[in-house]
């Protein structure tokens, strides 16, 4: 049986500032083109691309809880390696309670998984 791990609370110094995050696992979400566009497009109002993350959370009751994290613009990508597939993106996504914030996403377009770090 496979272990579902909860959301991972890190703390990280950015320009002398305590920034507070929490990690989720991405089960899904958009394949490579999907993802180039959205950073292609990205501050573009006569587009719209609608992409989301679909990612896991366990609950207090030790439950997991799939939802989705809507993308409201990619603003990098970094190749992790030589495939094309492994990706780092920087992200504007929107969070469960409808405020926006940046996230950091290591992401492997092929499979559609990997983590994304959201800021508090």
């Amino acid at each position: 049986m496979r272990r579902i791990l909860p959301p991972l609370e890190v703390s990280t110094f950015q320009g002398g500032v305590r920034m507070n995050t929490i990690k989720y696992l991405i089960k899904g979400g958009p394949n490579k083109d999907q993802v180039f566009d959205a950073c292609n497009y990205a501050f573009d109002e006569r587009v719209n691309l609608s992409l989301y993350f679909r990612v896991r959370k366990e609950e207090e009751t030790g439950y997991p809880s799939d939802f989705n994290l809507d993308i409201i613009s990619i603003h990098s990508i970094e190749h992790k390696d030589e495939s094309g597939h492994n990706l780092k993106l920087w992200a504007e996504i929107k969070k469960p309670d409808g405020m926006p914030t940046m996230a950091k996403c290591d992401y492997d377009a092929r499979e559609r998984k990997g983590f994304i770090e959201l800021q508090r």
